[in-house]
């Protein structure tokens, strides 16, 4: 599987290593080795950005594989790559480089969007008007399911930084990814992540200093 082990090389871009994954096994959650074509997959991808004119490296060489049944976290620091692997997971980015495949077949990017759902987080402000909801797990399924398209078998979800609702949400994956869902999730919080099936580590790409 490729995105076990030693994943640090797949990530580099000229670090000694940008990110490893590990399995983890929280309550009621087995850690086990995915098995079978991955719903979705990322090949050797690589995207990047124009900032004040600096080329800056979103993620290099990245090999990624979302399963059925299984949540996958990305965690690491902000800078590190993780709403741009998303991005490109929900077809709303385009690699420049390497293939996004779904069951193996590589696809384009608008034939992504049906298949995931894209949640981002709620905003800091907004927490407190939310808090009814994100206390309830119930609700908050509901909530979710009610966001899900007609053929989506992947969610992909930017978790917010509160950890009380980080930890509902991923609950509510959890869940869903008993009856066959797939999901990956982008986190800051190293406790949060652990609640995940497997872990990916990222580390921030160096950013290079701007042109003439």
């Amino acid at each position: 599987m490729r995105d076990s082990g030693d994943i640090g090389r797949h990530l580099g871009c000229g670090l000694p290593s940008r990110g490893g994954s590990e399995r983890s096994t929280t309550d009621g959650v087995k850690a086990c080795s995915p098995t079978g074509t991955p719903l979705l997959s990322l090949s050797r991808v690589h995207h990047a950005y124009e900032v004040d004119r600096r080329h800056v490296t979103a993620v290099h060489d990245l090999e990624l594989d979302i399963h059925a049944g299984e949540v996958l976290a990305l965690v690491g620091p902000q800078g590190s790559g993780k709403s741009t692997t998303l991005n490109l997971v929900a077809g709303i980015e385009t690699p420049l480089h390497g293939r996004v495949l779904r069951g193996g077949r590589p696809v384009p990017a608008e034939e992504l969007q049906p298949f995931v759902v894209l949640l981002r987080p709620f905003m800091e402000r907004e927490l407190s008007a939310m808090a009814a909801c994100l206390s309830s797990d119930g609700r908050w399924r509901l909530a979710l399911a009610r966001s899900l398209r007609a053929g989506a078998r992947v969610i992909a979800c930017e978790l917010p930084r509160n950890r009380a609702a980080s930890k509902s949400i991923m609950n509510a994956l959890l869940l869903l990814a008993r009856r066959g869902m797939g999901a990956v999730v982008a986190t800051e919080d190293h406790e949060v992540g652990r609640l995940a099936h497997r872990r990916v580590h990222l580390r921030p790409m160096l950013i290079p200093p701007p042109t003439a």
